[in-house]
C-alpha cells in the first residue's frame, strides 16, 4: 500500500455487516452494560481516491483472562494479548480496530481513553505501517470513533458509519451523527 497522507483523505468511514454488529451487541449485553468490555475488530482497509473505509469483517472478544483491569468506567487489556492480535492482523492483511464499551449513553472518550488509544495505535502502526486503523467506543446507543494514520501518528474522527448486508456490501443504513457520535437503535 502506498504511503497515506492524512491531508489527502477527505472522508473517513467504517462499515460493518449486520451480523458483526449483532455479535458485538451480544458480547456487550452479557455484562448488562454495567462494566466496560473490549473487542478487537479485524477490518479490510480500502483507500479509494480521497475516501478511507475500514470494513469490519470479524471480531475477537477479549476474554476476561486478558483484562488487567475491568471496572465500570475503566478497562486495561493485557499488552501480550494485544500484541498477538496485532500480529494476526499483520500476517493476514487486516487493519486493527480496538473497540471498547462505555456502560452509559455517551461514547465520548475520556482522557484515559485518549492516552490508552494512542499507546495502542503507536504499537499497531509500528507493526502495520502505511495503513490505517481505528479505535471505536460503543455506548449503549451510540458509537464514537477515530481513524489512525502514521504520517505522523495522528487521528481524525469518523465521518460515516455504515451497516451493510451480511451477504453483500449493500449499505442497509447509515448511522446518524450528532456531536461526532453515531446513534443507533
Amino acid at each position: 500500500m502506498k504511503r497515506l497522507s492524512i491531508d489527502s483523505i477527505r472522508s473517513h468511514s467504517l462499515s460493518m455487516k449486520t451480523g458483526v454488529l449483532e455479535k458485538i451487541r451480544e458480547i456487550l449485553d452479557k455484562s448488562e452494560w454495567k462494566i466496560e468490555n473490549s473487542i478487537i475488530g479485524l477490518a479490510k482497509p480500502n483507500l479509494n481516491s480521497a475516501i478511507s473505509t475500514l470494513s469490519i469483517s470479524k471480531i475477537i472478544s477479549v476474554p476476561d483472562t486478558a483484562l488487567l483491569i475491568r471496572e465500570h468506567s475503566h478497562i486495561c487489556v493485557n499488552p501480550e494479548f494485544l500484541l498477538r492480535a496485532i500480529k494476526f492482523c499483520q500476517k493476514n492483511g487486516f487493519s486493527f480496530v480496538f473497540m471498547h464499551s462505555h456502560p452509559y449513553d455517551t461514547a465520548v472518550p475520556s482522557r484515559a481513553d485518549e492516552i490508552a488509544e494512542e499507546g495502542i495505535m503507536r504499537k499497531v502502526l509500528e507493526r502495520i505501517p502505511n495503513s490505517f486503523h481505528a479505535t471505536i467506543i460503543i455506548g449503549m446507543r451510540c458509537i464514537w470513533g477515530r481513524i489512525w494514520l502514521d504520517t505522523p501518528l495522528r487521528w481524525v474522527p469518523l465521518d460515516h458509519v455504515y451497516i451493510t448486508d451480511d451477504r453483500s456490501d449493500t449499505i442497509l443504513y447509515e448511522l446518524h451523527c450528532i456531536d461526532h457520535q453515531f446513534k443507533y437503535a
